[in-house]
């Protein structure tokens, strides 16, 4: 029988022997008295067949509301998750945007006729916070060979469930 009990309750029934006591016996009994008619109603019962009194509530009552309260939370937060992973366009100084920036001016036209030196690409601008499913304008700066500047607009364009596309444009110099 203390096998089944939890720690509390062997550590109540050991340091009160007579309700250990009461506890044999009812179970000997099957049946316990209820405390709302006095009457004796067998232990499996939930409530009173006489008076209606409630002996037991079912473990299981109010878990559906947990279940689904966890449920909800888990939704809202994957869901939240993903609107700020996939709508979220990177700001023009990350370093993602710059190899990719580099990635292509190395081997353009742009690169080979003003001998651009793609290590050198510099976003200039105010900064940029967050934005959520939006196209981005960026400047850059790039160095040519001789040391000249060349200014460079692109603009980071949002595609749903796709990685960020991108357009670029040499500004010319007047």
């Amino acid at each position: 029988m203390r096998e089944k009990l939890s720690k509390r309750a062997q550590k109540f029934y050991r340091t009160n022997p007579e309700a250990y006591l009461e506890l044999k016996e009812i179970e000997q009994r099957g049946t316990r008295i209820c405390p709302g008619c006095e009457k004796e109603v067998e232990l499996s019962l939930l409530e009173c067949p006489e008076c209606g009194h409630i002996l037991r509530t079912s473990r299981w009552k109010d878990a559906w509301k947990w279940i689904l309260g966890g449920t909800l939370l888990l939704m809202l937060g994957s869901g939240g998750s993903m609107i700020l992973f996939f709508g979220n366009i990177p700001a023009c100084d990350d370093p993602e945007v710059y190899q990719r920036l580099r990635g292509e001016f190395d081997h353009s036209l742009y690169a080979t006729t003003l001998k651009l030196v793609s290590d050198s690409v510099m976003y200039y601008g105010p900064t940029q916070g967050m934005r959520l499913f939006q196209d981005r304008n960026c400047r850059a700066l790039i160095e040519t060979s001789e040391g000249a500047g060349v200014h460079v607009e692109y603009l980071l364009e949002h595609r749903f469930f796709r990685h960020h596309g991108m357009t670029m444009q040499i500004i010319p110099e007047p």
